[in-house]
């Protein structure tokens, strides 16, 4: 009489083992063999990744000026309504801007091109339907945006600037803006400035600004103050600079007129662009 092979008790004669036995080690051996397929296509994933993702940053790196510049570009494209919601309809325009361009400039095809615009939609991406790398490179742009704004809410943390005057803020912002090439900078009257505390020029176009010291956020006041003193001084353009922050309210009404907001962090920067 046979020993079971598997289970090493009696299976009979003719028999090296028990069909149970059989069928719970073929069980065991499929289940075992499945594992290592899904081992391998996993790993055989991450190096997919892993290459894909190495090739979308030397991709990011042949025009670094550019991707180090979008996202300054792609923060101030974030709308902030009313109620504080901010849209990033401005954000997905500024990166299929930025793919159509970087495609144009590697020779990239009409029906490529035409494929990263179309996976585009009104405030959002379709990755999957972007064509070949394009992909990646758009998760990676997502990625430099992403730590961008995580590095400015750090810094946003750490401001601090020393306890000035009103008068001594408009000041030291003067010798700022001269340090960084504006010109023909100057006050306004203390009384009756019509909503500006500075006139500067750079570039050839007269700016009018409000310059607020504060420690919390600067409201609509200061947005609206400056939009009329704009068309007091015959300016071209109206800016409000805080040592502090902004309400979404005046974020909000800063962008549908067109007037420019300048944080503690940007001025820290001296982030005038």
């Amino acid at each position: 009489m046979s020993v079971c092979r598997y289970c090493g008790q009696k299976a009979g004669w003719l028999r090296d083992a028990h069909e149970e036995c059989a069928r719970r080690a073929r069980a065991a051996r499929d289940e075992r063999e499945q594992k290592e397929r899904e081992e391998r296509d996993e790993l055989l994933q991450k190096e997919e990744v892993q290459r894909q993702v190495e090739e979308a940053q030397q991709w990011a790196s042949k025009r670094q000026n550019l991707v180090d510049r979008f996202p300054e570009i792609a923060e101030r494209k974030i709308f902030i309504d009313e109620y504080g919601t901010e849209n990033w309809d401005g954000v997905f325009k500024e990166m299929e801007k930025f793919l159509v361009r970087a495609a144009e400039s590697d020779g990239e095809t009409p029906a490529t091109i035409d494929q990263i615009k179309k996976a585009f939609t009104k405030g959002q991406v379709s990755l999957t339907a972007l064509p070949g790398s394009y992909s990646t490179r758009c998760a990676h742009l997502s990625v430099i945006h992403h730590l961008y704004r995580k590095r400015q809410k750090e810094l946003a943390k750490d401001i601090e600037f020393t306890e000035q005057s009103g008068e001594e803020f408009e000041t030291y912002l003067a010798s700022v803006l001269k340090q960084e090439g504006f010109e023909d900078i100057c006050g306004t009257a203390k009384t009756g400035d019509q909503g500006a505390d500075l006139i500067a020029k750079r570039n050839g176009r007269k700016i009018a600004i409000q310059a607020k010291r504060y420690r919390g956020s600067v409201g609509n006041g200061a947005v609206q103050e400056v939009v009329a003193s704009v068309k007091f001084y015959g300016a071209d353009e109206g800016w409000v600079i805080t040592s502090g922050t902004f309400t979404p309210s005046a974020r909000a009404l800063a962008q549908k007129n067109g007037v420019k907001l300048i944080d503690g962090v940007a001025l820290k920067r001296r982030d005038f662009a």
